[in-house]
């Protein structure tokens, strides 16, 4: 099984770059931006990690905490990570959506979506 390589969202950056290395011990998480071609060092409260639901859309991207997601229906919806649950997906009316359904029927759900963008980086497709 191949690990996946986690994503944090850097607020000063304003972008989602993949993470190099945690260090627990001081609390620092290491990017590469690729753009200016070197290392970022930022503390754990500078970054939002982003978490993988273990879900995926219809075109076999995982869905990710913070993914803006749109439906079968045309419907807009982002992803939120959950302490309990892992994650739930917020509509464009501010409903909770199917986070204490069976596995089944979420799975079922977000296979039809397709990943449109992010939070971070999208903002523009959540103002309807």
């Amino acid at each position: 099984v191949k690990m996946k390589q986690p994503k944090v969202y850097i607020k000063r950056l304003d972008r989602v770059l993949e993470v190099e290395s945690i260090r627990f011990d001081t609390k620092v998480v290491v990017v590469y931006d690729e753009d200016e071609h070197r290392y970022c060092y930022s503390d754990f409260d500078e970054v939002e990690f982003i978490y993988g639901t273990g879900f995926i859309d219809k075109n076999g991207k995982e869905i990710e905490s913070g993914d803006i997601l749109k439906t079968e229906f045309e419907d807009v919806v982002s992803i939120k990570f959950h302490n309990f649950y892992g994650f739930y997906a917020v509509d464009e009316d501010g409903e909770h959506l199917f986070p204490e359904e069976a596995d089944d029927e979420i799975r079922e759900i977000l296979s039809k979506t397709e990943v449109i963008g992010n939070i971070y980086e999208n903002k523009d497709l959540l103002e309807g």
